[in-house]
């Protein structure tokens, strides 16, 4: 039942493009499509996984649970005490009627917060259960290559277009601040994971050939060369150019920092035949060091104008950990931000802003979470996707080969961990839904007794 997982995989790509990347029609949608996609697995692919693969996870599903419970009660009418309490007494007394309490300050946006969490964990559910067959999970690994590379070869098709219409208005050209139907910085840090993917696959590739005696079958080894590494080779610079061209200082820093890790673990892990894992990585980084000089000049130029930009982002990064002090213990409520930084933001934020707030979410995903979930349930939440991030880790090192899968989602992990530091691309559903797959796969593929070889 293989066709359960290749659906989920051209639905996430598929869905930002028809009804928007972050919209409460996109969430129900999603939850409907993968909710129904995770019971038929549950009920036609039983065996996917194996019951001690299950069991090693079970900490992070507690993890995970406990931070779902946490979002119903933010949604539960009654439930307020503390700071929440106060103000729905005040709100009461000021309208003369009662006004029922709540933990979240929307607890309509929580509900859907609550919704798109629980979609990520069954994604990465499901991920675990493809990742469990070797043949699959590359599959899976190739299909997410070919659409990235759809993707970027529209990004380039947008950027002529432009490039075009600014020569005949005889204009300056400007990245434009959306790539298709992303904003550039999201799309920068999603042809990053395709990059990821694609070195996953091309080491693969190469590794598969080294192992494989091809005395006697040149023509053979012709065609594994043909068919399996070449494409990998030419995708890579279509999608690292249209990660370049993205101009995402952030994005592009955090994507490159990515490969370089995926590059190095797999250099250090290697035990034996060290030299072409080497070259491999040197083939890749210099790779990116041309990609960046040929199409980076207006990256650069952003990236000597940073300070200001910076300013703006650390005024609301401050005022949210400000924040943080009122709802130290429930949060405010999943998907909240928007509605509750309104009421706290500084003199300074406003100022920079000529007193007109234009943030619907923190550019720290760290803090926005911590913020909307509470710290208890925001430390639970990293705890879990910590110990997912060390069990690939670990499956790098005690992998004797086809290690790539893990360490791509180690990388991505990384990617991602970076970058929420500075934007809030974990907030983009396609993106999360994305990094939750990837790592569902790399998590199964890190155990090689549990799983195929």
């Amino acid at each position: 039942m293989g066709l359960i997982y290749y659906a989920l995989v051209i639905f996430i790509y598929v869905t930002p493009l028809l009804y928007g990347g972050t919209s409460k029609l996109n969430t129900a949608i999603t939850a409907i499509v993968i909710g129904c996609l995770t019971v038929l697995q549950a009920l036609l692919c039983r065996n996917a996984a194996t019951p001690e693969l299950y069991r090693k996870f079970s900490l992070c599903v507690f993890a995970f649970g406990f931070c779902i419970l946490i979002g119903i009660l933010q949604c539960i009418p009654g439930i307020a005490f503390g700071h929440a309490a106060e103000s729905y007494a005040e709100a009461s007394l000021a309208l003369h009627q009662t006004v029922t309490p709540y933990l979240s300050v929307s607890p309509e946006d929580t509900l859907f917060g609550v919704i798109k969490l629980l979609s990520y964990g069954a994604v990465f559910w499901l991920g675990l259960n493809a990742g469990a067959d070797y043949k699959r999970a590359m599959r899976l690994f190739k299909i997410m290559a070919l659409i990235g590379g759809l993707y970027s070869i529209g990004a380039l098709c947008q950027h002529v277009t432009l490039v075009e219409k600014a020569a005949q208005l005889n204009t300056s050209f400007q990245a434009p601040d959306n790539v298709l139907t992303m904003v550039r910085n999201h799309f920068a840090v999603f042809m990053g994971i395709h990059m990821v993917i694609a070195c996953a696959l091309l080491w693969q590739s190469i590794e598969s050939f080294r192992n494989h005696s091809w005395a006697g079958t040149k023509i053979a080894g012709l065609n594994h060369l043909l068919r399996r590494i070449l494409p990998f080779l030419v995708l890579l610079p279509f999608l690292g150019i249209s990660l370049v061209l993205t101009a995402s200082r952030g994005g592009i820093a955090c994507s490159f920092a990515g490969i370089i890790i995926f590059c190095l673990l797999l250099s250090i892990s290697q035990s034996h035949a060290r030299l072409w894992p080497v070259v491999f990585s040197g083939i890749v980084i210099l790779l990116l060091v041309g990609l960046f000089s040929m199409g980076g000049m207006e990256a650069s130029e952003r990236y000597a104008q940073t300070a200001p930009e910076m300013a703006r982002r650390l005024s609301v990064q401050r005022d949210t950990l400000d924040t943080i002090a009122f709802f130290p213990f429930t949060g405010s409520g999943l998907s909240t931000f928007a509605q509750i930084i309104k009421p706290y933001v500084s003199e300074s934020f406003l100022a920079l802003h000529n007193g007109y707030i234009v943030f619907e979410h923190a550019f720290n995903s760290y803090e926005e979470t911590m913020l909307t979930l509470g710290i208890p349930g925001f430390l639970l939440l990293m705890a879990a996707l910590l110990r997912v991030q060390l069990y690939c880790l670990r499956g790098v090192f005690i992998r004797k080969r086809r290690k790539a899968l893990p360490a791509a989602a180690v990388a991505i992990g990384a990617i991602m961990a970076l970058h929420s530091f500075v934007d809030y691309s974990m907030q983009i559903p396609t993106i999360a839904l994305l990094v939750c797959l990837t790592l569902g796969i790399g998590s199964a593929r890190a155990f090689p007794s549990e799983s195929s070889q």
